[in-house]
């Protein structure tokens, strides 16, 4: 990913990654340093996954795989957007 994405950036680019985007990110950053002119990264880790994340990424996958995609977004939406105000 990080390779297709260098080919096809402009020289010089701001990067923004948001969660396992950040692994992408960090793989630009390792290669290709002098071309990110500026770099946000959002909900991500610089670390690898643990063994309970990468379960529930394999979960993930498997029901993608599946055509069960909606239950992935339904899970995942909680975990990145705030709840909205009570009424009043």
């Amino acid at each position: 990913m990080a390779a297709r994405l260098l080919e096809t950036a402009p020289p010089l680019f701001t990067l923004i990654a948001h969660a396992m985007g950040g692994f992408v990110a960090f793989e630009v950053m390792r290669r290709a340093p002098e071309r990110v002119a500026r770099l946000a990264l959002l909900a991500t880790l610089a670390t690898a996954d643990g063994p309970a994340q990468t379960a529930r990424r394999e979960g993930y996958i498997r029901l993608v795989e599946q055509g069960r995609f909606e239950q992935v977004a339904e899970e995942r939406i909680p975990m990145l957007v705030a709840p909205a105000p009570p009424p009043g």
